[in-house]
């Protein structure tokens, strides 16, 4: 733990007391426990005391802390106001033949452009509480760096905690987006097989700079440049591949490839086949809605409780590319339904439409939306279905179309719901 003062108990005092009253003399060894029973018969005094310690401990060696999380550097900031995140994307525009007759009756037709949007809410709310009686106080004050070390215990119990908590839950994303993944089948990671390991990782790289649909969970047309690419690996599986040798796939010296490297112990839940992952910088989604500290004295206990809330917004960014490496055989599609609740499709309402892909066992379960207008016609200009599966349906819709869903892994396996005249068939 960095040293922020000196360690001894008068030290300590001094320091924090010049946050303080007047009414502390300096303390000096001689004095040492006359100063201390001046703070602890004092509840206001004591309140400031502490407050004033734990504020400079916290300061100073939060960030220091912060490593605790080896995948903190993925939070992407903080949302002081609302519990929404708002996770956009902008699909490419369409190409048209040109044809100056068209644009005689085209000229000042619009052209919407295509906008995907999903929202992210807040979906974690924790406290850590830790109390300071009057009698831990009292010890502290007798010895020699006894003031800090309480203190700094009490701020170590709780961000730790915090940090860690916070790890299982980003490694947690992984697990809830699993089913959207792209996936490589390897061998099992040794000595023998890390080559080829390292080439099926150079490989998918290379791919990831090509715009394409099918590396997404929604299948929206995306790329990585490699800058934007980060690499998550199994902490075991890193120490039998050759790091250097990575690197230079990656056109990298060893240095820049571990600073887009980050080392996990799994990527929880459910994915213990899974070694690696190959992501956009993106692709986590972790925002910080509250980090908070506060205290509360209890009369009657004679203590002093502590309190640090942190309140976070965890997702996966459905637009972001990702590619899983796992040593477990892949369960292909076969089948997909696309369904409707029952009695909807009014005009002008919404309604989330429903692919269930077969079998349920099937490894990559992510499709991809689209609307077919029935031949000849034109879709009204407020019917549209998003990324995720919301369709909208325009208050002028008249004519048929279809709500078809495509299994990105295996595009071969569609389904379509027909609508017409306000309902589904």
């Amino acid at each position: 733990m960095p040293r922020i003062f000196d360690a001894s108990t008068s030290a300590v005092i001094n320091a924090v007391a010049q946050d303080m009253t007047q009414r502390i003399p300096t303390a000096t060894a001689a004095n040492l426990a006359t100063v201390s029973k001046i703070i602890l018969d004092s509840k206001d005094l004591t309140n400031q005391f502490l407050n004033s310690l734990i504020n400079r401990i916290v300061a100073v060696e939060i960030r220091s802390r912060l490593v605790s999380n080896p995948l903190a550097p993925f939070r992407q900031g903080t949302n002081r106001y609302g519990d929404i995140v708002e996770d956009v994307f902008v699909e490419m525009a369409n190409a048209h033949e040109y044809d100056p007759r068209v644009a005689e009756d085209e000229l000042f037709k619009r052209e919407i452009p295509n906008v995907s949007t999903v929202f992210h809410k807040m979906n974690s709310q924790l406290f850590y509480k830790q109390t300071i009686s009057t009698e831990q106080l009292e010890k502290a004050f007798t010895t020699e760096d006894g003031m800090r070390q309480l203190v700094a215990k009490i701020v170590d119990a709780m961000y730790s905690g915090a940090n860690y908590d916070e790890f299982l839950s980003m490694k947690n994303i992984f697990s809830a987006a699993k089913t959207g993944f792209a996936y490589i089948k390897t061998a099992t990671p040794s000595a023998s097989t890390s080559d080829q390991i390292v080439m099926n990782i150079k490989a998918a790289s290379n791919l990831l700079l090509f715009a394409s649909d099918l590396y997404n969970a929604v299948g929206v047309k995306n790329f990585t440049p490699r800058e934007n690419q980060v690499l998550f690996l199994r902490a075991d599986v890193e120490a039998i591949i050759d790091v250097a040798t990575l690197a230079r796939a990656f056109n990298m010296d060893k240095a820049q490839f571990m600073g887009r490297t980050v080392l996990v112990d799994d990527f929880g839940s459910g994915m213990d086949n899974v070694y690696a992952i190959l992501a956009d910088d993106n692709f986590l989604i972790t925002r910080v809605n509250l980090d908070k500290f506060t205290e509360q004295y209890n009369a009657q206990g004679l203590s002093w409780n502590y309190f640090y809330h942190i309140w976070r917004t965890y997702a996966a960014s459905p637009y972001s590319n990702a590619i899983a490496f796992t040593t477990a055989d892949l369960v292909a599609a076969t089948g997909v339904t696309v369904s409707a609740p029952t009695g909807s499709g009014a005009v002008g309402t919404d309604v989330l439409m429903t692919a269930t892909v077969t079998p349920s066992t099937t490894t990559a379960q992510a499709v991809r939306w689209e609307l077919v207008p029935a031949s000849g016609t034109q879709l009204d200009s407020g019917t549209y279905i998003t990324s995720t599966g919301y369709l909208r349906i325009g208050a002028h819709q008249t004519t048929n179309f279809d709500v078809k869903a495509t299994v990105i892994s295996t595009p071969t396996v569609t389904d379509t719901l027909t609508w017409s005249n306000g309902s589904f068939s």
